[in-house]
């Protein structure tokens, strides 16, 4: 019989990361810049990508660039046909629950 292969716990809510978690996940990526770091709060506490870019008075072209950029300094491989937003998500929370 074939071993099964356990999912990935995940959190019951993927957004909403209190911020001392983020900030604790954050301090495993130093190469990130300043702006990816605030990017990347912004979806860790569950804005989106257009939310984000009114924030930041930037388009959601540049806030979608910068999470792209995000998952290749993160080393993240993007899985076609995932969600490039939660795979992050899920990896921050990886990182806070690593990093204790």
């Amino acid at each position: 019989m074939p071993r099964r292969i356990p999912r990935m716990e995940l959190p019951i809510t993927i957004a909403a990361m209190p911020e001392h978690l983020i900030n604790r996940a954050l301090r495993r990526y130093p190469n990130l810049t300043p702006r990816q770091m605030q990017v990347l709060k912004l979806v860790m506490v569950g804005l989106t990508n257009d939310k984000i870019g009114d924030e930041l008075e930037l388009g959601t072209k540049a806030i979608e660039k910068q999470l792209t950029n995000i998952l290749i300094k993160m080393q993240i491989n993007h899985i076609l046909g995932n969600n490039p937003r939660v795979i992050l998500v899920n990896s921050m929370w990886l990182a806070a629950r690593e990093s204790v």
